[in-house]
């Protein structure tokens, strides 16, 4: 198989229109390889509930400049909401509402691990400059140990009779604690150590369900996602606690136990692939997680899901698993790691079974001519379950891969080129079913040869040069050319 080296491709789309959805995580949020696509604000959360009934209750994720496109990011595991949402070194973080007990969320796939601890009810969670992980009840302040969500009694807030605290956030710039009353209404400013509290101002909104809180380090801002007559995500005023409006969540859903684009490039990164890459059914599935990696640390524990049900059915300490499906289907594999810091990570693909790959595409055309003058080329492969085709082709003498397609199986595609160089280039085609099946990859020799193109007038050159094509690398290397 003769390598080359694609710097860029070029989609040539013919009978196909991609369109936006926004449940789609992978393509509203993630980059599965580049891990977040950068120009945004990312804010996460745990709907707990939608009045449209679009989104379920469970982990989901937003721009946090276009609140409105909220992608789902997995179903809920717990018995009860989230509350109280914030990011330390150790993950996402959030509370059981009613028990406190302490939760974990996978912020790629939305996958939940119960810590445990609670004991009191917590409205709100922050991380601290000091690495404390605080959480705020009706009335009190509390320490929280992340490892197993132990609650330590910090201080009352002193609120007046009948006011409730709601979500806390910690200003990283100023290094102040903000709080929430969601009874009056208003901003307060908190003593981290004592619990004792500051009146600040009105919110100036009304609210009636949840009032979390978020510190956006980058920015400088405070958010606060929060249930007026719909959800909504504000900035807040530190100084005076006026709030402004970003925008409604979509559907107007209630949105709590946010946090915002956090730093989670410490985090250990999932990955894996398998062999064969279209497993037939019945065939043993080999998944290799040796691609995962932790810079700052190792991962000691690998676990499998093979059934998209929540459920992770094996772990090892070897990246290495292997599984069997007997019935032709698509099946969402996910992969859990776990490194020596308890951090996790997670990873997700589809397994296509009992889908064969298009046959290597036949190429047809000319094998010589001339710079500048335009040649027809065929191309044509079939898929043996009837899969339409995308065909990936590079002309050779410019290093893209252009992609045209989808065609039916079986149909041939003409298509014309001019080269404007001299020299041997070799045109090379691949067919890829529409469920990613890929075939071999074909190859054709195109000669522009570099000495007078009068020779093409002589048959027995020509007959060489359809016989033999190689037969120019030599000429070429006898006359100095």
């Amino acid at each position: 198989m003769k390598p080359f080296i694609p710097i860029m491709i070029i989609l040539l789309m013919t009978s196909i229109s991609f369109v936006g959805v926004s449940n789609q995580t992978e393509e509203l949020m993630i980059n599965k390889n580049g891990r977040i696509i950068n120009q945004n604000n990312i804010g996460y959360g745990y709907c707990t509930r939608d009045p449209n009934g679009q989104l379920i209750e469970g982990p989901v994720c937003f721009y946090s400049d276009d609140p409105g496109n909220v992608s789902q990011l997995w179903g809920t595991s717990s018995p009860a909401p989230m509350t109280g949402g914030t990011w330390t070194w150790g993950g996402w973080y959030c509370c059981e509402y009613g028990s406190g007990d302490l939760w974990k969320i996978d912020w790629d796939s939305g996958y939940m691990v119960e810590i445990g601890g609670g004991g009191v009810h917590l409205n709100g969670l922050t991380w601290t400059a000091d690495d404390v992980l605080l959480g705020s009840s009706n009335t009190s302040l509390y320490s929280i140990d992340e490892y197993n969500g132990d609650q330590t009694l910090i201080g009352s807030f002193g609120l007046p009779e009948g006011r409730r605290m709601g979500g806390i956030a910690f200003d990283y710039c100023n290094h102040h604690l903000y709080g929430v009353e969601c009874d009056n209404n208003d901003l307060y400013m908190i003593d981290s150590e004592t619990g004792d509290t500051e009146f600040i101002g009105p919110l100036g909104i009304v609210i009636n369900g949840t009032a979390e809180l978020e510190f956006y380090v980058e920015d400088c801002t405070l958010y606060l996602s929060t249930f007026t007559t719909q959800g909504e995500l504000y900035k807040v005023d530190k100084q005076t606690g006026e709030c402004n409006l970003i925008g409604e969540f979509r559907d107007g859903a209630e949105i709590s136990a946010l946090t915002i684009d956090p730093d989670r490039f410490y985090q250990p990164t999932a990955n894996f692939s398998w062999t064969p890459k279209n497993p037939q059914t019945g065939e043993n599935i080999v998944f290799n997680a040796s691609s995962s990696y932790d810079e700052g640390g190792y991962i000691k524990l690998y676990e499998w899901d093979w059934n998209y049900d929540l459920i992770f059915d094996e772990n090892s300490t070897s990246p290495i698993a292997s599984y069997v499906w007997n019935e032709k289907g698509f099946y969402q594999v996910t992969l859990l790691v776990h490194d020596n810091h308890n951090l996790i990570d997670t990873q997700h693909y589809v397994v296509n079974v009992g889908n064969f790959p298009p046959e290597t595409p036949v190429i047809t055309g000319s094998k010589y001519g001339k710079v500048g003058i335009e040649y027809n080329y065929t191309f044509v492969s079939t898929d043996q379950d009837g899969d339409d085709i995308w065909y990936h082709i590079c002309w050779g003498d410019k290093e893209i891969i252009y992609i045209y397609g989808p065609y039916k199986s079986g149909q041939p595609i003409t298509l014309s080129y001019i080269w404007t160089e001299k020299g041997i280039h070799s045109v090379q085609c691949k067919a890829k079913d529409v469920y990613d099946a890929e075939s071999d990859w074909a190859y054709l020799d195109v000669i522009m040869p570099k000495n007078k193109p009068f020779i093409f007038n002589f048959p027995l050159l020509t007959w060489l040069f359809e016989h033999f094509p190689n037969v120019f690398l030599l000429l070429r290397y006898f006359t100095g050319e």
